[in-house]
């Protein structure tokens, strides 16, 4: 069917002479002259030739380095496929990336990496469904539209020597429907059988040591038998667009990554701000901040957060106001556009033109609380920050939120839009079941934006839904590791029975959009159909 041209890209540069000749093309391509290195590297160099690939540096050159490196395993892929494609014309040239959410390592670009070739994928051995639930997600949105694999994934145990954990039959059920609800057309075991050579035997696999059929193999085929019974139900899916996107920056990710801080307070806020968009259960997308700054925000799109834009990408602040004079809001920071193109620090940060403040001073309290005092906002109390609070001077903004004298939040009209900002991680310790109030701040938005969705539910369940041959398919999964009891309901007044698409029973009727209950037993997930 397909070959794979990369199996997980873990691939470190080597720093030999070739690399280094490739690193020296590659920024003779981006300066195009060493007087313009120079300017931006602040360095002396006579010429290219007296560069090196960087092992440790300031922000401009590592920076340099890890987008080399990912523009490197591009054009390795891109040579890959070529040379495959050359000999063989019919059969799909797919890759896939390894273990964990392709999001967090500073030499690498999924998107890039999903350009020269047929399809994407990945492999997960993430410990949390709500971890899962990401790295499946971001596969898809790197794939643009693309066909996505979940390419590798335990049959029960996992690692090495006597083993860390034995994966439920619940669990990894619930991978097939998560990677299914984000459009996977694939979805693969690492080993059907445990391993029995090297140092990942005896495990991973479905069967017993001996090829026995378990619980698991019990499990898949009931997977197989749903597949088979409603292929053409599931063939027929079409997703809805998405109105609300997030912004991804992978600078932010070289600059944690260069700092050597083990907090990683912007990619956690992204983190946070993710999961509470996710529990709100409106379709989202995740967009890749170098490609807003070539393209714009996409069309439909009704609201955009960037809650790790640190750099102000040439085009990007542009492209974002023009978005917002529109009709979109815009919730960024914080530190929005703390940093140039080329990592200088900005004498004026954010863009006061696009949200009507200034940064003042940074302060550090514990545990800071972000009280809401806008009128016509939400009626949560107080939001959690975390680390700093990045005091703003208003000059033409509505104050939204305050800590103690320091205004925190503000909003701007912006033409037919808005451009909210939030100086301090609001995500970051964001719990569904702890400090639920960004989820509540998030339905605000989307209420005040039109946006709302088309299957909701309680207990912190997570909702993906497709329509197909007239009727809803509804992928309902529970990332609690306690058995649950949640209730769906649904926007538009449907109604129709609720039916179990493992087992083809009735469950619930629905109503008027109900709503109905529905056990999920612990970290395990269901599918229906209902219409």
């Amino acid at each position: 069917h397909a070959y794979d041209l990369w199996n997980e890209i873990w691939i470190h540069e080597c720093f030999c002479e070739f690399t280094q000749a490739q690193f020296r093309q590659f920024l003779s391509r981006k300066y195009g002259d060493i007087k313009n290195l120079n300017a931006v590297w602040q360095r002396s160099y006579a010429s290219f030739e007296e560069v090196s690939l960087p092992r440790e540096g300031v922000y401009v050159d590592m920076i340099d380095r890890y987008e080399f490196e990912q523009w490197n395993k591009r054009e390795l892929m891109r040579w890959r496929y070529q040379t495959v494609r050359a000999i063989d014309k019919k059969h799909l040239l797919v890759s896939h990336y390894g273990g964990h959410c392709s999001l967090f390592s500073p030499g690498d670009d999924p998107w890039l990496f999903a350009e020269p070739i047929d399809g994407w994928g990945t492999s997960c051995y993430d410990r949390t469904l709500i971890e899962v639930a990401l790295t499946f997600h971001a596969t898809s949105c790197a794939a643009r539209g693309k066909p996505w694999w979940l390419s590798e994934q335990t049959g029960g145990r996992t690692w090495s020597h006597v083993g860390a954990r034995l994966c439920s039959d619940a669990f990894l059920r619930s991978f097939h429907v998560l990677a299914m609800s984000y459009g996977a057309e694939a979805s693969i075991y690492w080993q059907w059988r445990p391993e029995i050579f090297g140092q990942e035997s005896p495990h991973f696999g479905l069967t017993s040591l001996s090829g026995e059929a378990t619980s698991r193999t019990e499990m898949v085929r009931q997977f197989a038998g749903m597949l088979q019974r409603h292929e053409d139900l599931f063939a027929a899916m079409q997703f809805p667009p998405s109105q609300v996107g997030i912004l991804w920056e992978p600078r932010t990710i070289a600059y944690e990554h260069i700092n050597q801080n083990p907090e990683r307070y912007f990619l956690t806020n992204f983190i946070g701000w993710h999961r509470a968009v996710l529990k709100n259960n409106v379709p989202l997308e995740i967009f890749n901040a170098r490609i807003v700054a070539e393209e714009g925000v996409p069309n439909g799109v009704r609201i955009l957060i960037a809650p790790m834009q640190i750099f102000d990408r040439k085009g990007l602040t542009p492209k974002l106001e023009a978005w917002v004079k529109a009709g979109g809001i815009l919730v960024a920071g914080p530190w929005y556009g703390m940093y140039d193109e080329h990592t200088y620090a900005n004498p004026q940060v954010p863009p006061t033109n696009l949200f009507g403040v200034r940064q003042g001073e940074l302060y550090y309290p514990d545990n800071p609380k972000v009280e809401l005092v806008q009128p016509a906002g939400p009626a949560l109390g107080f939001l959690p920050g975390q680390k700093f609070i990045e005091t703003l001077r208003v000059e033409d903004a509505e104050i939204v939120g305050v800590v103690d004298s320091n205004v925190v939040m503000t909003s701007r009209t912006v033409g037919k839009g808005k451009a909210f900002y939030v100086g301090t991680f609001l995500g970051n310790l964001y719990n569904y079941a702890l400090s639920p109030q960004l989820g509540g701040f998030v339905k605000w938005l989307c209420e005040g934006a039109g946006v709302q969705a088309e299957v909701s539910a309680t207990e912190g369940c997570l909702v993906r839904t497709v329509m197909s041959q007239g009727g809803r398919i509804v992928f309902l999964t529970n990332p609690n590791k306690n058995s649950i009891i949640t209730w769906l309901t649904f926007a538009k007044d449907e109604g129709g029975e609720l039916v179990d698409l493992f087992t083809d029973e009735v469950v619930a009727e629905v109503r008027r959009g109900g709503p109905v209950p529905v056990s999920v037993a612990a970290e395990d997930s269901r599918v229906f159909k209902m219409g």
